[in-house]
């Protein structure tokens, strides 16, 4: 079955505010691992940073995955292609989080 234009359009404004939204809790799961890495269990914070950037990889992958764009690929394809166009992302992260925190002394919150 073809998708029509309007089929596609509900769909859109569907997914849109979805895929937003699972940024918003992505990002709200990444700082609530670095926050309680950092202060409960004595992480440094980059580490803590970068395992929090993982938490909320994962969130966002399962939430993009199966709300937002109710994907019907195999997580084996679709995983693989999240999973290389993060690999940049959680070095970028590390590096600039590192950098202002470590060189610059940012609370790292």
């Amino acid at each position: 079955m073809e998708d029509t234009p309007e089929a596609q359009l509900v769909r859109h404004r569907r997914s849109l505010p979805m895929y937003v939204g699972s940024g918003g809790v992505a990002t709200a799961c990444h700082y609530a691992f670095t926050i309680f890495s950092v202060e409960v269990l004595g992480v440094p914070p980059v580490a803590a940073s970068a395992g929090g950037f993982v938490v909320g990889a994962i969130a966002k992958y399962y939430l993009n995955y199966t709300y937002a764009f109710r994907s019907n690929l195999r997580h084996s394809h679709a995983m693989l292609r999240y999973v290389l166009s993060l690999a940049l992302l959680f070095v970028l992260n590390a590096a600039i989080f590192a950098f202002l925190q470590e060189g610059m002394g940012v609370y790292y919150i």
